[in-house]
């Protein structure tokens, strides 16, 4: 009977440290990940227009063919989409 108590409290000293173990090398990890954040400043950037993105998917076997037509916002700076949907856009697809 004593034998299986000492047993019981070696493995759960055992976990207690690997607890503690595992504890300090996942603090280190999140503590270290803050220095890979670099702020810079947005007027040392180069300034850039907006493009225009064509996105769509053509499939032979399908009937319908559609593309979705965005211009690129920039992002620096914005809280919200960093897209705008042109609606009265014409795409012709040729070969």
């Amino acid at each position: 009977m004593q034998e299986s108590n000492v047993i019981f409290k070696s493995s759960n000293l055992q976990i207690a440290k690997l607890t503690v173990i595992l504890l300090i090398v996942s603090h280190l990890a999140f503590v270290s990940c803050k220095s890979l954040v670099k702020e810079i400043d947005p007027s040392i950037l180069p300034q850039t227009d907006s493009k225009l993105v064509v996105a769509c998917f053509i499939s032979p076997q399908d009937t319908v063919l559609s593309a979705k037509v965005t211009e690129t916002k920039i992002l620096i700076g914005s809280t919200g989409d960093i897209r705008d949907d042109i609606t009265n856009a014409s795409v012709s697809l040729s070969n």
